[in-house]
């Protein structure tokens, strides 16, 4: 595909506009940024993908520094895994399968899974493991956070299923402290473990949530 240098400088700044809205509000239009993504991932038009990753990278970078195995790799940068995952994206998502993903929060779901997992890759790990009750989903920030409350709300209605997995997932707060802290909801560290093993088969039924933390398919909901 035939692009002119000026159409895609002027996309890039574009999703360069969009980017810092969208981490705003987690519902705001990126049509740019997706112009950009199908020109680099479907069209395979390189400068595209020059400016799709130049764009992104810091967010890539953000993940796997914040992700709970990072450390263990021995590597003194993100930059490895966030290279590794930009070329699975490019192996994966293409010509064939770009129109599978109807939007930018679905291909960055997906750039997500492919970044963490080349975290996993190294340190020998499937990427099943990737979220347990014993493991903490670090999330970036917690903007990215805010993105998919409204989602986390829907799939645990309850109160206390969604204060569990804010207590566990974003504050790092193990089941003995959650225990202590909420002993009249919880009272021993054992009844926290059984409402999170409760909470991670719902999560592991919904799409969404199993492509941004690379959650294997759920077994009873045959997904």
């Amino acid at each position: 595909m035939a692009v002119s240098s000026e159409w895609l400088n002027d996309l890039a700044q574009c999703c360069e506009e969009e980017y810092a809205r969208f981490f705003r509000e987690a519902q705001a239009a990126s049509p740019c940024c997706f112009d950009l993504a199908r020109a680099a991932l479907k069209d395979r038009v390189q400068d595209a993908m020059t400016h799709f990753y130049r764009i992104y990278e810091p967010l890539c970078a953000g993940w796997v520094a914040s992700f709970g195995g990072f450390q263990a790799t021995g590597e003194p940068s993100p930059d490895v895994f966030v290279n590794m995952g930009f070329a699975k994206l490019l192996t994966r998502l293409g010509p064939e399968t770009f129109e599978r993903f109807d939007s930018l929060s679905a291909i960055l779901a997906y750039l997500k899974k492919c970044v963490i997992t080349s975290v996993l890759q190294q340190l020998r790990k499937p990427a099943s493991e990737e979220l347990d009750e014993n493991q903490a989903v670090a999330f970036s920030a917690n903007v990215e956070y805010e993105q998919i409350l409204n989602r986390l709300r829907e799939l645990l209605p309850a109160p206390d299923d969604q204060r569990l997995a804010d207590l566990r997932f974003r504050q790092d707060a193990k089941p003995a402290e959650i225990a202590r802290a909420y002993p009249a909801i919880w009272p021993t560290a054992r009844d926290v473990s059984v409402a999170l093993q409760r909470i991670l088969r719902a999560l592991r039924k919904d799409p969404e949530l199993r492509a941004r933390f690379g959650l294997p398919a759920d077994p009873e909901g045959g997904l």
